[in-house]
């Protein structure tokens, strides 16, 4: 697994190691986890997201499609005090969520995480060639914190 991110998303971390968030994901986080996947006309969803149907041609691709209907905001499952517990939260439910589509999948998935100083949000979509949910320079994203979690290089698969 392999991590990229924006310098807005550095600040946040804090220099802390942020594989050892995942300890600390929340059990209603936890329990979506247990969800299976299911795949409709090439792309694959949570089971309890996807969509009704074939994907839909008004969001260009395959990958745009599973980034849209897998959109996870974190605060839907979760009330916190503190906002950054948001971001802590979606930082490792991103790392396990990724780990738990390496081990269900020979297909590479890629994780995104973003936050905004009050939204936490991941998503996932399966790395197609000519396809992109996200600009490749991060630092676009000037007012988002920005995750991006990839398979390595030297997965095997």
């Amino acid at each position: 697994m392999e991590f990229a991110y924006n310098n807005r998303f550095l600040k946040l971390t804090e220099g802390n190691n942020i594989e050892s968030f995942k300890n600390k994901v929340k059990p209603p986080l936890m329990k979506l986890l247990n969800d299976d996947f299911i795949k409709i006309d090439g792309c694959h969803y949570y089971s309890f997201m996807a969509p009704n149907g074939p994907f839909s041609k008004d969001l260009t691709d395959r990958t745009g499609n599973e980034a849209f209907f897998n959109k996870i905001q974190i605060d839907d499952y979760l009330e916190l005090e503190n906002e950054l517990d948001f971001f802590i939260q979606g930082v490792g439910y991103s790392i396990l969520l990724f780990e738990k589509l390496e081990k269900c999948y020979t297909e590479s998935f890629r994780v995104i995480f973003s936050y905004d100083g009050s939204f936490a949000n991941v998503t996932f979509y399966k790395v197609r060639d000519g396809e992109s949910w996200l600009s490749d320079d991060l630092e676009n994203y000037k007012l988002e914190s920005i995750l991006v979690i990839s398979p390595s290089e030297h997965r095997i698969k």
